[in-house]
């Protein structure tokens, strides 16, 4: 997938891309990063200079060096974005070794293992000796079970291929406590409490070999769980996609059901869950087919979003996205050209943010109302709204394609200017066949048009509804159909604040235009007009009108046939 807009591809070219980066992070509700880590930072400080890993170069997906490391401390300072490292696991170099969680825990000797040796990089680099102090405050710390506050370190594919494991009388404990030992040795050599969030591997089924977490596919193993949730410095359990180890071409309602069972179990450990999100997978242009291999497609549809959210991520103290700019293997949530802001809004509506539908810099909304229109049958949600220019916009959100470009109803060649910001109201006069939007100009008059879903918009664009009668500018026009939907009645106030009324029925509109309700009791200018029918069950038709009188009270006055008005 690609990114929408071209910024997020420039992170250290420029200082402001990663302004632009880090909002829009933050404007999706997010509040950390996890910071992919590929080994240690270049040294020139010591002797022999110390080159660096360069895992990254040779396997990340994308640039993730330590002067991108950096960059991404110092604007989380700037947009108070913490941040949470994440060891990367990889082959290695012909300079670098590689890393494998699994490979090298539990550890022979803690103080001097791969694992700590990249931490405490870390450490130097962020807390003892960082380039600004301030860094220190933006790496993530999460609380343990004893109230201690502890910088925290996702550790990726957690299971070990250490056979001595199955020796042990008790394999679980043996491999839990190699945990608290690495922290403690860090404790020791920099004076830090550090703790771990684990992605916590999923047994591959039918695969015997190696240590793991879980006992059955995906079930964890309730002593492994109850062996974790005994060490200090585990912090919580986040999975890196786990439906991800579902055989090529296994349902997404499978894969589903695999996050839920998984995230299940591992919350009944009474360890800390945080339930890991994403947006879909398409890794099949980076990582070649096999028949036995990992499932490289799922998701990036409307149907996987819902089924992700049925899941309840409230439910659990932590969510994470998965992931943020994963653009090689298909799986970013920022906007893309393929899919649009879909993802993005999916992640606003689990951090219950607002989000922007489509803006247009040139154009302001400020004044007007949004008025919104369901259609059922194809599905759709239309939106119209006018700008302080008069012009009535429109967009539309159907499944799939998400929100379409804002566009000015029926033509711009067709346009009437409205009053500026005058609201728009839409009323389908047999649902999901035909509507009707009615909507004021500047000099009062109302002004109509509608759409079917045969002929499209009315072929002359606007017309006017008996222009000898002006109302407030601007002032909302109420609609409002019979049960029946025979006949629709029209209300609006005028600037004396009289309230006028017409009508439409199957014979088309009442041939003398505008009347006048009550001409004795006058509304305020432009108030809006409330219009209600009584039940169907009622016996008797009664139409009710409710609004703000000159003297600032509520007034009403009601319809029934046999008395009129």
């Amino acid at each position: 997938m690609h990114p929408a807009d071209g910024r997020h591809l420039g992170w250290s070219a420029l200082k402001q891309n990663r302004q632009f980066a880090v909002a829009e992070m933050r404007r999706a509700g997010l509040n950390t990063a996890v910071m992919s880590y590929w080994g240690e930072a270049p040294n020139p400080l010591v002797f022999p200079p110390q080159p660096g890993s360069d895992r990254w170069r040779a396997y990340a997906p994308m640039q993730t060096s330590s002067q991108s490391q950096d960059e991404l401390f110092a604007e989380g300072v700037s947009q108070s974005l913490l941040i949470m490292p994440v060891l990367e696991v990889s082959a290695g170099t012909a300079s670098s070794p590689a890393y494998f969680f699994a490979d090298d825990f539990p550890p022979a000797d803690p103080s001097s293992c791969s694992v700590t040796f990249q931490i405490e990089d870390l450490i130097r680099r962020y807390s003892q000796n960082p380039k600004d102090q301030r860094w220190r405050d933006q790496w993530l710390q999460l609380y343990d079970q004893e109230g201690v506050p502890r910088r925290a370190i996702y550790l990726l594919d957690v299971r070990s291929t250490n056979q001595a494991l199955t020796n042990e009388a008790d394999p679980h404990t043996a491999f839990a406590r190699g945990f608290d030992a690495i922290a403690e040795a860090i404790l020791e050599a920099t004076e830090l409490d550090i703790g771990f969030v684990l992605d916590a591997a999923m047994r591959p089924s039918g695969f015997s070999g190696d240590y793991y977490t879980t006992s059955s596919y995906p079930d964890c193993n309730a002593d492994a769980g109850d062996a974790l949730r005994q060490q200090k410095s585990i912090l919580a359990i986040l999975a890196y996609a786990q439906e991800g180890m579902l055989l090529l071409g296994s349902p997404e309602d499978e894969r589903v059901k695999c996050k839920r069972r998984y995230l299940k179990n591992w919350a009944a450990t009474g360890i800390p869950v945080f339930m890991d999100l994403t947006v879909g997978y398409d890794g099949h242009l980076v990582f070649p087919r096999t028949p036995y291999g990992p499932s490289k497609l799922w998701g990036n549809n409307a149907s996987w979003r819902t089924e992700m959210l049925k899941i309840q991520p409230d439910d659990f103290p932590g969510v994470s996205f998965t992931t943020w700019n994963g653009y090689t293997e298909g799986y970013g949530v920022v906007p893309t050209t393929e899919f649009g802001e879909s993802g993005f809004r999916w992640v606003q509506r689990v951090t219950r943010q607002w989000f922007d539908i489509l803006p247009l810099p040139w154009v302001d909304f400020s004044r007007s109302m949004v008025t919104a229109l369901w259609q059922t049958s194809p599905l759709f949600l239309r939106l119209f709204v006018t700008d302080v220019g008069g012009s009535v916009w429109m967009t539309w959100w159907e499944p799939e394609r998400d929100w379409t470009f804002w566009a000015i109803p029926p033509d711009p060649k067709f346009e009437i200017k409205m009053h500026p910001g005058a609201d728009v109201t839409a009323v389908w006069r047999q649902p999901d066949q035909h509507f009707d939007l009615f909507v004021t100009r500047t000099d009062g008059a109302v002004w109509t048009i509608w759409w079917d879903n045969q002929v499209g918009w009315r072929p002359e664009g606007w017309i006017e509804l008996h222009p000898e009668i002006k109302m407030q500018p601007g002032a909302a026009v109420t609609a409002v159909w019979t049960e029946s939907r025979e006949h629709l009645n029209l209300f609006s106030t005028d600037s004396d604040g009289l309230v006028w009324s017409t009508w439409f029925d199957a014979d088309g509109g009442r041939p003398d235009g505008w009347f006048l309700i009550g001409d004795s009791l006058t509304i305020g200018p432009g108030k809006t007009i409330t219009a209600l029918w009584s039940p169907a069950p009622s016996t008797t038709p009664h139409l009710d009108l409710f609004s703000i009188g000159a003297q600032r009270q509520v007034v009403s006055a009601y319809w029934e046939p046999e008395i009129g008005w």
